[in-house]
């Protein structure tokens, strides 16, 4: 009798947990300023001396996606923990009757969150909450050239510099609970950055710069802006 007690007591416990432990996927769009990145590309293509390259793709502002698990107290005040990714490019483009140049600049942003969502106004379905995130970015730059000359011969180079930074981001939003089990959240952020400098992927030892000396950093600060789903376990 005092085992199934205590199993009774054991389910019952990991239920009413499972109530309030949530997993969540959000889509998004961020405006990234990068402008350490904009300044070197943009360097890039003037030192093609006599050659009219232009830079086609300049770091645009772009869609990123997030996942989470999260722990939702009785005062509607969550603390969780959440993967994130983002991704921005360059390119640099000339291509006429003798030949093409192409030189793309990927960067790609890796993160691990700690977060903290405190619910604020609140009605049936509806509240509103105040949020704040603390991130590790991992980013990652990759510089691809291509330069082809008809009929004569083409050449590619491919380097990959990789940098770590600590990132904050404040935001807020409306939480929607007509489905259930099912949130709906949408929010609005603002993403603060620490620049980081690139370096060389298995030497960190060097460090990217540009011809004159100047360090390249990665910089992913801007403004967020969320649509996501959370979904209560069991």
């Amino acid at each position: 009798m005092k085992k199934i007690i205590l199993l009774i007591f054991a389910i019952y416990s990991v239920t009413a947990a499972g109530q309030n432990l949530r997993v969540g996927v959000g889509f998004g769009y961020g405006e990234y300023k990068q402008r350490s990145l904009k300044d070197f590309q943009t360097l890039l293509a003037k030192e093609m001396s006599g050659l009219p390259i232009k830079a086609v793709e300049q770091f645009p502002d772009y869609y990123n996606y997030t996942t989470s698990i999260e722990y939702e107290f009785k005062n509607r005040c969550s603390l969780g923990v959440c993967y994130l990714h983002c991704s921005s490019g360059g390119r640099n483009h000339l291509a006429d009757y003798s030949g093409e140049y192409k030189l793309d600049m990927i960067v790609k942003g890796n993160g691990f969150s700690l977060f903290q969502r405190i619910g604020l106004f609140r009605m049936t379905h509806f509240d509103t909450y105040f949020q704040f995130k603390e991130s590790v970015i991992l980013s990652s730059l990759n510089l691809n050239e291509h330069i082809v000359i008809n009929n004569v011969s083409s050449n590619s180079s491919n380097y990959d510099f990789i940098t770590r930074a600590i990132s904050f981001e404040p935001g807020a939003g409306v939480r929607l609970s007509y489905l259930p089990r099912t949130t709906i959240i949408l929010g609005v952020g603002y993403q603060v950055d620490y620049e980081s400098k690139f370096w060389l992927k298995g030497s960190k030892s060097k460090k990217l710069r540009d011809r004159y000396g100047a360090y390249i950093y990665s910089n992913w600060t801007g403004m967020r802006y969320q649509l996501g789903f959370i979904f209560t376990l069991f």
